[in-house]
């Protein structure tokens, strides 16, 4: 039975300005994707994304799939769920859907008998071309590139591209402790992501709070991991006030009460906290040493190297 795992992801930094050519962050989540291999459908139907990177066609693997025929894939995401407030199961916001993706693809290139994880950036493209078919063009593909790399990566979106620069444990000088805690809501990523679209299209005053986010996300990205907690919490700071200005400019529910709440506890400990993604819910980002212990609820602590491999 051939299985692979592909890890959740989290994006520190670059929110709605990656999709704008800025540099998100991102890393893995110790909370895995599994697919396996099967002979016949899943009883209950597999999601768009699967489909997608199941139908897909893919050079290297053409002759060994039209001689055995393409695997049907069984998939494992309970990690990537929670119970909400109101007792029902709601996405966490680790990038399920990026996830299955990448799954989906290299357990392709499993079952054709190639290592999927030397074969990553062959993985990577067709996985972000399922993803885009799948989402409608919707985002940047930067969720994928880090569930694909399963490392700290940096992540541009170019015309000619994305652009991954892998984030080597030997470039890990200033190590900040990092933690995910559930805000207790799911968030729908996609209807924020287009109302933040259609703002930023429509309207000429989003034209200089578009150029403070993208120049405050730029000026934030290379300094995870190289600057000490200080200099990093400046720039976290300016980053927050651009993108909530972006945010109430374009209604968006960017900030609920959870994140504020948690805002204020972890600055009054020394640290940081800040919504995930496109807000609204899923996760909260919790930067540096804090009593994590006081928080009820899930919470996720990332170690370095902070690799999302099994």
């Amino acid at each position: 039975m051939t299985t692979v795992r592909v890890p959740g992801k989290v994006l520190l930094s670059g929110e709605y300005a990656v999709l704008y050519g800025a540099t998100a962050v991102l890393v893995p989540v110790p909370r895995h994707l599994t697919a396996t291999a099967a002979s016949a459908p899943p009883d209950t139907p597999s999601s768009p994304v699967v489909q997608a990177a199941r139908c897909l066609s893919i050079p290297d693997l053409r002759g060994y799939e039209a001689a055995h025929g393409v695997p049907h894939v069984q998939t494992d995401d309970s990690a990537f769920f929670a119970t909400d407030n109101e007792g029902h199961r709601a996405k966490l916001g680790l990038g399920l859907s990026a996830a299955e993706a990448v799954a989906t693809i290299a357990l392709r290139y499993a079952c054709a008998g190639m290592d999927w994880q030397a074969e990553r950036a062959s993985v990577l493209e067709h996985a972000m071309a399922a993803h885009s078919q799948a989402q409608q063009g919707l985002g940047s593909g930067a969720d994928v590139a880090a569930c694909a790399s399963g490392a700290p990566i940096r992540f541009r979106k170019a015309s000619t591209g994305p652009a991954v620069a892998p984030i080597a444990p030997g470039e890990l000088t200033h190590c900040p402790s990092l933690a995910l805690h559930w805000s207790g809501q799911a968030a729908d990523t996609r209807a924020l992501v287009r109302r933040f679209d259609d703002w930023a299209a429509a309207t000429t005053p989003a034209k200089p709070l578009l150029h403070q986010l993208v120049t405050t996300a730029d000026a934030l990205a290379p300094a995870w991991f190289s600057e000490p907690e200080p200099q990093l919490f400046a720039l976290l700071d300016e980053f927050a006030v651009a993108i909530e200005a972006c945010a109430e400019a374009a209604g968006i529910p960017y900030l609920l009460p959870a994140h504020a709440r948690l805002a204020s506890w972890a600055m009054r400990h020394g640290g940081r906290a800040k919504p995930t993604g496109a807000g609204g819910g899923d996760m909260v980002l919790l930067v540096g040493s804090l009593p994590l212990a006081q928080l009820g609820g899930l919470t996720i602590e990332l170690s370095p190297p902070y690799s999302g491999n099994p």
